[in-house]
């Protein structure tokens, strides 16, 4: 790959890591996702990820980009800790209405729950994108 060709899906990758941060962001305030500290970990992190994503394309240090980088792994994890938790919430309304529901139909009805289980993987996304493209080679000055 010639480093033209790199530069080219860098910045690529760092547009759709900005919009999907940015539209993620914007979706967490439209639904109200701010009540107590779990809520506000994405919402925290997408603001960080914008704001350090910016500082890296424009900053070229070690620094700059081990912050990225530790900012990225923080969404991954938010992303499987949000998957959880919003599956465990959907698990627990469904047996207060429902408490003789077992096996494959409490996972159904959990899964298709009010909270969506799998949302908090757009999180995760982001951690995947921001780690690799924090990892590709960028010119200097």
């Amino acid at each position: 790959m010639t480093e033209r060709t790199a530069s080219r899906i860098g910045f690529a990758l760092g547009l759709v890591l900005f919009a999907t941060m940015a539209g993620t962001l914007i979706e967490l305030f439209l639904l109200e996702h701010t009540e107590g500290f779990w809520q506000q970990v994405p919402v925290g992190l997408s603001m960080a990820g914008i704001v350090l994503l910016l500082v890296s394309a424009f900053v070229r240090s070690a620094f700059a980009r081990w912050t990225m980088r530790l900012a990225m792994l923080l969404a991954c994890a938010s992303g499987v800790v949000g998957t959880w938790q919003h599956y465990h919430g959907n698990v627990e309304f469904e047996l207060e209405m429902y408490p003789t529901l077992e096996g494959f139909a409490l996972f159904r009805e959990a899964m298709t729950g009010a909270t969506p289980v799998l949302a908090p993987g757009v999180m995760l996304t982001i951690g995947a994108l921001g780690l690799v493209w924090s990892f590709l080679p960028r010119k200097r000055g």
